[in-house]
C-alpha cells in the first residue's frame, strides 16, 4: 500500500460537525450551515494554494448535494441520521519536509 500509495501514508483526515441548535428539521435548510461550509471550503481553497502539497482533499453535505450521486436520490454520508448535522471533512497530510510551512498555517 505504501508504495503505491504514498501520500497516504502520513495523512489525517479532520472533521467539523455544523449542527443547528434550534429547532430545525434539517441542516440542509438552515443558511448559516451553508455559509459555514462555504467558508471552510474557502479556507481550505487558501491553504491548498498557499501551501501546495498539504492539503489533500476537502468536501461536506452541501458539496455532496450538488453531485451527481445526489442527483440521482444518494443519500449524503456526511448528513446524521437526524438530519440536523452536517459534516466537513478534509484530508491533509504533513510530510516531514512540510512540518515547518504546516505549524506556519495553525
Amino acid at each position: 500500500f505504501g508504495r503505491d500509495f504514498p501520500e497516504t501514508l502520513f495523512a489525517d483526515v479532520e472533521v467539523v460537525l455544523i449542527s443547528c441548535t434550534s429547532p430545525c428539521s434539517s441542516i440542509s435548510d438552515v443558511s448559516f450551515a451553508a455559509e459555514v461550509a462555504a467558508a471552510l471550503e474557502r479556507h481550505c481553497e487558501f491553504l491548498n494554494q498557499s501551501s501546495p502539497g498539504v492539503m489533500q482533499n476537502w468536501t461536506d453535505h452541501f458539496a455532496f448535494l450538488r453531485s451527481p450521486a445526489a442527483r440521482l436520490g444518494a443519500k449524503s454520508p456526511f448528513l446524521a441520521s437526524s438530519n440536523k448535522t452536517a459534516l466537513f471533512q478534509l484530508t491533509w497530510q504533513v510530510l516531514p519536509q512540510n512540518q515547518v510551512m504546516a505549524l506556519d498555517m495553525l
